[in-house]
């Protein structure tokens, strides 16, 4: 779901309370069920908080938990995704940083129903991070602690 203001610059999206950080764009799209809002700042002055929005995220169905190992966990921001889809349709995977901020990217094909896929994060600062792995119809969302 995507979330717009009417002010194309100066936008601040906040999430359940928190700054979501380098969200300042005019559309956000929601990536969880939550409250959503905008705060902006023009020539200085700054905005009272726009309509709360409660997002709920919904009709995508999750894919078989078994299929989908991440190691090592906890890790120093390397790690490899394993997972076994039984079909070769392309991937999205996602890795969200506490505030829902994405800080990782990646399309993946896999080869014959196979994933092995290194992924280096080693960038990030120590926290907990949310792995979501998407196709057309279908989600894997796994947490993982990156501890250097």
């Amino acid at each position: 779901m995507f979330l717009s203001s009417n002010i194309p610059d100066g936008n601040q999206w906040y999430y359940n309370g928190a700054m979501i950080t380098g969200a300042t764009h005019q559309t956000l799209e929601a990536q969880y069920t939550g409250q959503y809002w905008d705060v902006v700042t023009v020539d200085g002055c700054t905005s009272d908080t726009s309509n709360n929005i409660w997002v709920v995220i919904t009709g995508t169905a999750e894919m078989d938990d078994a299929s989908l190992v991440i190691f090592p966990v906890p890790n120093d921001g390397q790690f490899v995704i394993n997972l076994v889809t039984g079909s070769d349709e392309p991937l999205e995977m996602t890795v969200y940083n506490y505030l829902g901020v994405p800080v990782f990217i990646s399309k993946i094909k896999p080869l014959q129903g196979h994933v092995e896929q290194p992924v280096d994060l080693r960038p990030v600062p120590n926290g907990v991070y949310t792995v979501v792995l998407r196709t057309s119809d279908n989600r894997i969302v796994r947490r993982i602690l990156v501890n250097k």
